[in-house]
């Protein structure tokens, strides 16, 4: 196998181990993966497997005894188990701990692009951005086919430097390679409407919101946006629309949790509004009556 097809391999192995699953399944993968342990106690995968389940789930302590063991097996300068120690750290937030084993990991075989991932999460987590930049330039430079996603996350980089301009060129040539994915053009807009380039931003998401099947999400995006932009009455009938549409699906499938969550996101902007014009309605009663009780204007048609 060729180093690129090596590395590759490697970094698909990780993004399935370290994935959190799409239901719960913690007892039913732990119980495999206990199984799995106790055919093979010297095996290596095994462990590593079972420290990344314990890793997702925030079991620290099994996570560090399993990656122990692994250190038994294989010895403490095995890439896999120094990846595995170096993803426990970033994931209780030690990313300054997690640093020096990854980039030991750069000088080591078919490891740089996975260490380059993995030391720009760690200098995004310590917002040393110049540092967390170049790592995840460097992945898409190696990569031999980089994803959206790698475009994204450097963007979302040059973004938390406050380098916007920067940040919206990456996005922009991630467009011209992949097309206008709905990810792009969410986080494109974003970025227009933070220089003030609203009716870009609302334009974009609008195009968006024609092909999309989900319309809920991004009449609830649209609105964000057409609120930033002061335009509070269409932001206000958007997310008006975007709870019909949620209300309606309900009744025909059920709905998500995240869908659910939209809902009250959506329903708690709209009271926001109402609270806000019953303000002003009393706001206007009380300027009505000052003066003693009396009425504030002409009172007869000749004044």
């Amino acid at each position: 196998m060729s180093d690129f097809l090596a590395n590759l391999a490697l970094m698909a192995a990780h993004a399935i181990a370290t994935a959190p699953s799409a239901h719960d399944g913690l007892e039913e993968l732990l119980a495999q993966a206990h199984a799995a342990v106790a055919r093979h106690p010297e095996a290596l995968s095994p462990r590593l497997h079972r420290a990344s389940l314990y890793r997702q789930h925030e079991e620290w302590e099994l996570a560090a005894l399993d990656l122990q063991a692994a250190i038994k097996i294989s010895g403490a300068d095995d890439p896999v188990v120094m990846l595995g120690q170096a993803e426990l750290d970033l994931a209780q937030g030690r990313a300054a701990e997690a640093v020096p084993l990854l980039l030991q990991l750069l000088t080591k075989d078919n490891m740089s692009l996975v260490a380059h991932d993995r030391l720009g999460r760690a200098f995004g987590q310590m917002k040393q951005w110049p540092n967390c930049i170049k790592h995840l330039r460097a992945v898409i430079q190696e990569h031999p086919a980089p994803r959206p996603q790698h475009y994204m996350a450097l963007s979302e980089a040059h973004r938390s430097a406050k380098d916007l301009e920067q940040a919206t060129a990456v996005l922009m040539r991630a467009r011209g390679k992949f097309g206008p994915l709905h990810p792009l053009e969410d986080q494109l807009a974003e970025l227009e409407s933070r220089v003030g380039r609203h009716a870009d931003a609302i334009e974009r998401i609008t195009h968006v919101l024609d092909d999309a099947s989900r319309k809920e999400f991004w009449l609830a995006r649209r609105a964000d946006l057409r609120e930033a932009a002061g335009q509070l009455t269409l932001a206000h009938i958007d997310r008006l629309r975007a709870v019909r549409l949620i209300d309606q699906q309900q009744i025909q499938k059920g709905q998500s949790a995240a869908t659910e969550r939209l809902r009250e996101t959506l329903q708690d902007a709209i009271q926001r509004v109402k609270v806000r014009a019953d303000e002003d309605l009393n706001e206007l009663g009380s300027a009505s009556t000052q003066g003693g009780g009396k009425v504030l204007g002409p009172q007869k048609p000749t004044e």
